[in-house]
């Protein structure tokens, strides 16, 4: 599968604004260890570039087969960063992939905004 990068048009900035912009997250992640201060920064620096009124990081997480063995889902996202929602509502969210937005995107490879 070939990887397309699908630009979403950002009034007012140029591409060297771009890379700065770029530049400027990577180097503060790289200052930390702490996941959910990178997560946090990936935020902030998301709505500069895509203004949104909710957003959220969502990761991985799998279990061992004895919990598959037992009923559970093999791997499931979880929020670990999220803008705009209801966080309680999120907090035991588990989505599997293909479920929901977040799973679609993680099935198909391919970006999705929601109006």
């Amino acid at each position: 599968m070939s990887e397309q990068i699908k630009e979403l048009p950002v009034p007012g900035l140029t591409t060297t604004d771009k890379l700065r912009m770029l530049l400027d997250i990577t180097k503060k992640i790289s200052r930390s260890l702490d996941l959910q201060e990178v997560l946090n920064l990936v935020m902030d620096t998301l709505d500069s570039l895509i203004p949104y009124d909710a957003a959220g990081i969502f990761v991985v997480k799998c279990v061992d087969e004895s919990a598959v063995a037992e009923g559970e889902e093999p791997c499931v996202f979880q929020a670990e960063a999220v803008r705009g929602y209801d966080i309680d509502e999120l907090t035991n969210l588990h989505l599997k992939l293909g479920e929901g937005l977040i799973g679609k995107v993680a099935l198909t490879a391919e970006p999705i905004t929601s109006p």
